[in-house]
């Protein structure tokens, strides 16, 4: 897996990623569950438009930084992937994320546009890990503080390999 060499139009993208992946817990000798076998087999979008814009908000998140005009940049970009694909279900739950704000408490019109992205979440994937932990976002800016904690516990029980659950908490 070390020295293989992946090449693909970018159409297949999301499927190498999957490929990479499968391949290095190969040579890991890890195993895989059957439903981290599942979510690593989903693709997150046929689309390579929209998936390089994905990516695109990823990278400058990666280069900037969670930041006010940075996250603009980035919500513009998600938007724009979910118009090209709107079943793009990782970009939904990035939005979720993004329209609630990072900072305290989030206003009326962002959490109304965060819960109206969960919504459609929730209508195309209401069972996958990036619902789940849209979802406990979203409602964590609703509640006391140990409250929200106790939700990401909960959700992390349920989720043990998603890093997501401890990036955003």
């Amino acid at each position: 897996v070390w020295g293989r060499t992946f090449s693909s139009d970018r159409n297949r993208a999301a499927t190498i990623q999957a490929e990479v992946v499968t391949g290095l817990t190969g040579a890991l000798k890890t195993s895989v569950s059957p439903e981290e076998k599942a979510l690593l087999a989903r693709t997150p979008t046929a689309n390579a438009e929209a998936f390089d814009l994905f990516l695109r908000q990823r990278e400058i998140l990666i280069k900037e930084g969670d930041y006010p005009a940075s996250m603009n940049q980035r919500m513009r970009l998600l938007e724009k992937a979910v118009v090209l694909d709107p079943g793009f279900v990782r970009a939904w739950a990035e939005l979720v994320w993004m329209r609630r704000g990072t900072a305290g408490r989030p206003t009326a019109a962002r959490l109304a546009a965060s819960k109206a992205a969960l919504e459609t979440l929730e209508k195309l994937a209401p069972q996958a890990p990036e619902t789940a932990l849209a979802r406990v976002g979203y409602l964590a800016r609703t509640v006391p503080p140990q409250q929200a904690l106790a939700m990401y516990e909960k959700l992390a029980q349920e989720f043990p390999p998603s890093a997501g659950v401890l990036t955003h908490c």
